[in-house]
């Protein structure tokens, strides 16, 4: 029997996660009225849009107009001024091929339960007939799924749709090739379908890269495509179907300058995700199609019938029995410092779809807002969604624990409008501030030694889970840093599944250098087009962590010694040691991890104050191990504490309590004249960083000054800092006139809520005498013309030069460079102080010669081994009347020497 394949594209099944399209250079998408006629006659005869019954909507005598009033390109995608067709309705989620009176071939994602098949509609004749003239959608045009069969594995994606009746008017099937043949690559290949959802385009001559001819499962090229696709048939120059469309690389980049999506082209934006399309080997429906084939219904299974030569059920889209509520989530709109606000929608047979607002009362918000994790709910209004209306005539008392307990209409059983989804403002019981929190779920050790887990997300109180759509490897490494480790391993990332509740981030693209996950591109809270078995996993390093990073909290400094409360981390999370049999031995380890030279002799103590798990008890150490961790202790996170039973540690070292030194540990030049690193401060005799967190540039002046550099050109993170240091200061904040990070304000020392991949850095301008811009003698002491404090102006901020080894030859550069003709009276220089202490001293010591013209000639040293004490000043010979003075004296000394 003679058939043919449907092809629908939507949201595509990926290796191993779900992609979207792009483009390969220019966009060779084509409108049906430029193609060729033989294209033309395939795509109005034989090439289908797959649509949603909503977006189908009724007919008005025998026209249908709900297509053409879709959302536009530019709307539904946010996309930019100046991207192809943005004015074009999008109504179309998959694409799909006629191959039999009564079937069509699409791909296996797109068609995925009863209940989706039979809220599906399946529409001939979505294209331009001219410019700006979309045809005529009649009753002829649209079709109902009836039953399908489907194919979704990692590699193999086709699903064969049943129709309500065999097509009619001037519809023709497409022969697919049945043959289990490798595509030449040398051919090139035509398709057409509904890219983003949008009226029919075709790509034409497109050509083949990789037929895998070894596993023959699907076969990749680089046709232009999108979201809308997915199903799309590829076509010979006989117009056999050889193959569907399933997956490739994503649609549209964001670009943060215009707040706005552009589409993604390969040829130049390039990404890890360019790796072409992929497209399954049509033989495959085929064969399926064999072993459906009857001639009674006596060849058939019990629930089946023999249609048209073809085993179906012709029933399942009456039996109501085949409806299970999954799950339920919020799309949020708005969040306040105690609500939050968004859109309810459940999932109902692995398809999500809302809820209408008829009967809806308190109760009902109340019951709904506990299901989702929030403390109850205030009010409900409305929020227009898509997809099907799942649940109307909703009533409960009250007491219900899930929504699907309360009374309503049968599932999908309703008559509203989208214009009366439900949507409800839920209190939300906690600190705004930590409404945001991640951590790994269900992780273990991998056999390479680091840690794996599915990803979740906290969000006003309800964790949630996060999606693998366009998920890369720069994504997880943010992540991985974000839950204190290294970085992502090289296998980074996969699909964990297994969660529950909402599916919070989805679409969520990150370039890497972010510090939070929420820093990146997603899509809204909450909204997404997944279910939970895309849950997302990573996998990150934790070499150089097995020590376990510590740091001390509630830091109390006295002469000789420092104190606190013991934190460390393990796996992500901070958390405290219990002090049950806790040792001198015990403090002497943590001590000397920390940095100290050892525990004094009151070593320890019930510190109590902390927060979080409580991650070791039963401490052990013999006081020869390196880390903590390598004493005997319980199992992490097994304790029989409370957190009045934290452990605190005494460790003594030497040196002033309050001396507080800076460094830069360098990573080299950003740019010729600068010197960038991470910031390292001492206290209490141990080194430590600063957590980046509202770090900005008054921060990075005041360090950069402070090291004894020009100024600040920008800060960033740094991260690196090694496992043992301390995070000493955290939420720095300085006006710009502080001489030291010190006098700035931040949280207590030694309290921070960070881990090293925070550490800040700072690029700093190093200070030399070719970037003076200016000089000039601030008096000093009643001083008079020519005599004062020397300040030099470099990258517009005046600062003093050091005493340090200052000799004649310097005072008479510095008084030739501001205008004095005869160098200095005398000696020439003296000790001025007195400079701005909010000023740098940009030179610790100056080198002229007798030659040198101008201060600019001069060798430098710039360090900060002074202070404004030291700041040099010059007496300069000014000429005139006092020039001549000054000679009458000399020729009077001259004579009384000579008598």
């Amino acid at each position: 029997m003679p058939f043919a394949f449907v092809l629908f594209v939507g949201s595509f099944l990926s290796l191993p996660s779900t992609q979207e399209k792009v483009v390969y250079g220019a966009d060779d998408r084509v409108e049906y009225f430029d193609a060729t006629s033989s294209i033309q006659d395939l795509t109005r005869r034989s090439i289908v849009a797959l649509m949603t019954s909503n977006t189908v909507g009724t007919a008005s005598g025998d026209e249908y107009s709900g297509p053409s009033a879709s959302e536009t390109l530019q709307d539904a995608f946010s996309l930019c001024d100046g991207e192809a067709f943005l004015t074009q309705p999008t109504a179309a989620f998959c694409s799909g091929t006629l191959i039999g009176p009564d079937l069509v071939l699409t791909a296996g994602h797109c068609v995925t339960s009863v209940s989706q098949c039979c809220s599906t509609r399946l529409v001939f004749d979505f294209f331009y007939e001219s410019d700006g003239q979309l045809r005529t959608i009649t009753d002829e045009s649209v079709y109902s799924c009836i039953d399908y069969v489907s194919v979704l594995t990692s590699t193999i994606d086709y699903a064969i749709v049943k129709l309500d009746r065999n097509v009619e008017g001037d519809r023709s099937p497409v022969e697919v090739v049945s043959q289990a043949v490798a595509v030449d690559e040398n051919v090139v290949l035509d398709m057409i379908g509904f890219p983003s959802g949008l009226p029919a385009k075709i790509l034409a001559q497109f050509s083949i890269s990789d037929n895998r001819e070894s596993e023959m499962d699907f076969f990749v090229g680089e046709p232009d495509t999108f979201g809308g696709n997915s199903g799309s048939g590829v076509f010979d120059s006989d117009s056999k179907v050889v193959g569907i469309l399933v997956r490739g690389a994503r649609d549209y980049s964001y670009s943060s300058a215009d707040s706005c999506y552009t589409v993604h082209d390969c040829a130049t934006v390039g990404g890890a995700e360019c790796g072409g399309e992929s497209m399954t080997y049509a033989f495959h429906a085929a064969e399926m199609l064999q072993s459906m084939e009857c001639s009674s219904d006596g060849d058939c299974e019990d629930s089946k019938t023999c249609s048209d030569g073809y085993c179906w059920n012709l029933e399942r889209c009456g039996q109501s029995d085949d409806f299970e509520f999954q799950d339920i989530r919020m799309v949020v709109s708005e969040t306040t410092d105690s609500t939050v606000s968004g859109r309810v929608e459940v999932l109902v047979n692995d398809q999500w779809g809302t809820i209408c607002d008829d009967s809806v009362n308190d109760n009902v918000v109340d019951v709904l807002c506990r299901q989702l994790g929030y403390a109850g709910g205030n009010e409900f209004h409305n929020d227009a969604g898509t997809g099907p209306i799942w649940m109307d005539g909703l009533s409960c008392d009250g007491s219900e624990d899930s929504i699907a307990e309360c009374d309503h209409t049968d599932w999908g059983v309703h008559d509203c409008s989208h214009a009366e989804d439900v949507a409800v403002t839920c209190s939300f019981s906690g600190n705004t501030d930590d409404s945001f929190q991640i951590r790994l779920a269900e992780s273990e050790t991998t056999s390479e030694g680091n840690i794996a887990g599915r990803v979740e997300v906290q969000w006003f109180g309800v964790w949630g889970t996060v999606c693998d759509d366009m998920f890369t490897f720069e994504t997880a490494d943010v992540i991985c840093r974000e839950l204190g480790y290294s970085e992502a391993a090289e296998d980074g990332y996969y699909t964990a599944g297994g969660g529950d509740g909402e599916i919070w981030l989805d679409s969520l693209s990150c370039e890497g250098s972010e510090s939070s996950v929420v820093d990146c591109d997603h899509d809204q809270w909450g909204s997404n087009n997944c279910y939970h078995n895309e849950d997302v996993g990573v996998i990150c390093s934790i070499s150089g962590t097995s020590g376990g990073s510590l740091r001390l909290s509630d830091v109390t400094v006295d002469s000789g010694s420092v104190r606190g409360r013991v934190e460390i981390r393990h796996f992500g999370a901070w958390g405290t040691i219990c002090d049950d049999d806790f040792t001198f031995e015990n403090a002497n380890v943590l001590c000397k991890q920390l940095g100290y030279d050892e525990a004094t002799d009151d070593g320890f103590y019930a510190a109590g104050g902390g927060s979080g798990q409580i991650l070791l008890d039963q401490v052990s150490c013999d006081g020869t191990e390196r880390y903590i961790s390598d004493c005997q202790h319980n199992e992490w996170g097994d304790h029989n504490c409370v957190h009045t039973e934290d452990v605190g540690v005494i460790c003594s070292y030497s040196g002033d309590p309050d001396s507080v030194r800076l460094r830069l540990i360098s990573s080299g030049s950003a740019d010729s004249g600068t010197v960038a690193g991470r910031v390292e401060v001492q206290r209490a005799g141990v080194w430590g960083t600063i957590c980046d967190d509202n770090f900005g540039m008054n921060e990075a002046q005041v360090v950069c000054r402070e090291l004894g550099y020009a100024d600040a050109i920008d800060s960033y993170t740094a991260g690196m800092g090694t496992n043992t240091n301390l995070i000493w200061l955290d939420q720095v904040s300085c006006d710009g006139s502080e001489s030291s990070i010190s006098e700035c304000q931040h949280d207590s020392w030694g309290t921070s809520d960070c881990d090293h991949g925070e550490d800040v850095g700072v690029i700093c301008v190093e200070a030399s005498t070719s970037s003076i811009s200016d000089v000039r003698l601030v008096p000093v002491r009643n001083g008079g013309d020519g005599s004062g404090r020397v300040e030099v102006q470099i990258n517009g901020v005046w600062g003093t030069i050091c005493n340090n080894d200052f000799t004649a030859n310097d005072a008479d550069t510095v008084c030739r460079t501001v205008g004095y003709p005869a160098g200095s009276i005398g000696k020439g220089y003296f000790t001025a102080g007195g400079g701005d202490e909010s000023s740098p001293i940009w030179f610790d010591s100056i080198d002229c010669s007798s030659s040198d013209a101008e201060l600019s000639d001069c060798d430098v040293v710039v360090g900060s081994s002074c202070t404004h004490d030291d700041d040099v000043g010059v007496n300069c010979v000014t000429g005139g009347a006092s020039q001549l003075g000054i000679l009458s004296v000399v020729a009077i000394l001259l004579i009384s020497l000579w008598f």
